[in-house]
């Protein structure tokens, strides 16, 4: 299994966890979907994988991960596509699993985790996420640019601000997400909210943003729930 696999796996095995399921694929996989990652993509990299946001069209389809829409990138850029089968790689994707949030009582680790940190997404992944068109390792990584709201794809660098933490269930004063496959990305760098952190969010046609993150409905429409076509 991969390693993103495997921490699936494991926290399947605990209830109070079992909402979590992002990215990554097992080696025994089944057939690629038409929806899903490219299958060169597929083929290459078994960890390649294409991220979703909880919006559709109908709405009805929102959480349906064959329906919502795909995090779709060019290169320098990211935005929402709602066809999430373009199928010319632009939707496919790598996460690398580059450190976890200590747990409590725990130091600060690689990024310089809080307390508080610590206490709401202790042991929690922190990825990388890395565009890679047919499979291509385009050493590309979505990061947050300077000003901390805007983001682009830079050359991979494991620094902070391509570093995300993979939060299931809910965030501190924010609702989890409507449905078990959909997880909450933090950027790792520090803010004064709530959170401590921002939110990746998704924009239709629009480039991809970190922002406050938004207490909503379990099952609205929210391009800040994220989940992944295998």
């Amino acid at each position: 299994m991969t390693r993103l696999t495997t921490r699936l796996a494991v926290l399947a095995a605990v209830p109070a966890l079992a909402l979590f399921a992002f990215a990554g694929t097992a080696l025994a996989k089944p057939p690629p979907s038409p929806k899903a990652a490219t299958l060169a993509c597929q083929v290459t990299n078994p960890d390649c994988t294409e991220p979703v946001a909880a919006v559709a069209f109908p709405s009805s389809q929102d959480y349906v991960q064959s329906s919502d829409s795909a995090l779709t990138s060019n290169g320098v850029g990211s935005w929402l596509d709602p066809d999430n089968q373009q199928g010319d790689g632009s939707q496919d994707w790598v996460f690398a699993d580059i450190a976890t949030v200590p747990p409590p009582g725990g130091g600060p680790g690689a990024f310089g985790f809080t307390g508080f940190d610590r206490h709401n997404y202790g042991l929690d992944g922190v990825f990388e996420v890395e565009w890679t068109p047919f499979g291509q390792d385009t050493g590309k990584c979505l990061q947050v640019l300077r000003g901390g709201v805007q983001t682009g794809l830079r050359w991979c660098d494991g620094g902070r601000d391509q570093a995300w933490i993979v939060h299931f269930g809910h965030l501190p004063l924010v609702n989890p997400p409507g449905h078990p496959l959909y997880v909450y990305a933090l950027s790792v760098i520090q803010t004064l909210n709530a959170q401590h952190h921002l939110c990746l969010t998704g924009h239709l046609f629009a480039n991809t943003t970190v922002s406050r993150c938004l207490n909503r409905d379990l099952n609205a429409s929210d391009t800040q729930r994220w989940s992944a076509l295998p």
